[in-house]
C-alpha cells in the first residue's frame, strides 16, 4: 500500500482562498502531519490561517481527527471534498474519507462564516 498521492500536485483550493492568503504565502510553514496509516496530508500555516489537505490513496475508507492538526478547541471549516463526519465539533470530530477521496479543511482566526 502506498501513502503518497496519485499526483505530485494538490487539487486547486476553492475560490475563498483570499481568507487563507497567509497560509498560502511562500513564507508559510508547510508540514506533513501524521494522521494515521493510509492517509497522506499536507498542512500550511500562516499567522491567522491554517489549511489542511488530506488524501486517502487506499482502497478502504480511512478516518482522522482534525483536532490532531487544528487543536482540540478549533472547529474546522470545510472547503471542498467528499467526507462523512461523526462525533461532536472540536476534539471528538471524526472525518471519514472514502477510498481515493480528498478533503480541504481550514482554521482561521479571521474568517467570516457567511463568506465560506
Amino acid at each position: 500500500m502506498t501513502t503518497s498521492p496519485m499526483s505530485p500536485t494538490l487539487p486547486q483550493l476553492p475560490a475563498s482562498g483570499a481568507h487563507f492568503a497567509d497560509a498560502l504565502a511562500p513564507e508559510a510553514r508547510v508540514g506533513q502531519p501524521d494522521l494515521g496509516p493510509g492517509l497522506w496530508a499536507i498542512e500550511r500555516s500562516g499567522a491567522t490561517a491554517q489549511l489542511l489537505y488530506v488524501h486517502n490513496p487506499t482502497d478502504e475508507p480511512q478516518s482522522f481527527h482534525p483536532a490532531t492538526v487544528f487543536g482540540k478547541d478549533a472547529t474546522p471549516v470545510f472547503l471542498s471534498g467528499d467526507i462523512t463526519t461523526a462525533g461532536e465539533e472540536g476534539a471528538s470530530l471524526i472525518v471519514q474519507l472514502a477510498p481515493k477521496e480528498n478533503v480541504w479543511l481550514a482554521r482561521t482566526d479571521t474568517i467570516d462564516e457567511e463568506t465560506t
